[in-house]
């Protein structure tokens, strides 16, 4: 399972994300858990972020795009639907990662992208929708929710916010586990690495 959080409060934007994955390896019928960073800086940019839920090639795949926003720091939501979006279905479509629905492809994946002032969603379908408060994803994301809205009207920081939810959640849900990652659209500001 995943749980992928997305906060914003004016221009400042925090993506935290569990970092368990779950790999199926067909070959020999198991599933393994292993770290990983669900949450990164785009290849190319500064400030901006990519967090994904979804299937760990997917995931992969959509996280390496090289110059996803061609080096910017900020685009618009026009921009993501005229640029952002042909890049990522022709590179999963390149590497055979698109799923197949009647007269429509879909990713295997559901993404969050933070730029400078504005956090995206990106729907499997390649619907873009701006998020102008909070945003959760993966299959943690009921708790998530959960979580938040007994947390929202706290007088915490939006990081603190982000933090508790996924900590409730790792508690609550089973699949989900530490560390915890938690990023913020300022290029000055280190990734947050959390244990238990």
């Amino acid at each position: 399972m995943t749980a992928i959080i997305g906060m914003k409060q004016k221009d400042r934007i925090i993506i935290g994300a569990d970092s368990i994955s779950t790999i199926v390896n067909d070959a020999e019928d198991y599933l393994d858990n292993e770290y990983h960073s669900k949450v990164q800086r785009i290849n190319g940019s500064h400030s901006c972020l990519i967090a994904c839920a979804g299937s760990f090639s997917s995931i992969t795949t959509i996280q390496n795009i090289k110059n996803l926003l061609d080096k910017k720091d900020d685009v618009s939501f026009t921009y993501m639907v005229k640029n952002v979006i042909p890049k990522i279905f022709k590179e999963c479509k390149a590497r055979n990662l698109l799923i197949n629905k009647d007269d429509y492809s879909k990713l295997n994946a559901s993404i969050l992208i933070a730029t400078k002032k504005h956090l995206y969603e990106i729907t499997p379908i390649g619907v873009v929708i701006e998020i102008k408060n909070v945003i959760c994803i993966g299959a943690g994301k009921n708790q998530l929710c959960n979580s938040y809205i007994s947390l929202k009207d706290s007088k915490k920081d939006i990081k603190e916010i982000v933090i508790d939810c996924l900590k409730e959640t790792c508690e609550m849900a089973q699949g989900i586990g530490y560390p915890l990652l938690i990023a913020e659209n300022d290029s000055n500001k280190e990734m947050e690495i959390i244990n238990r």
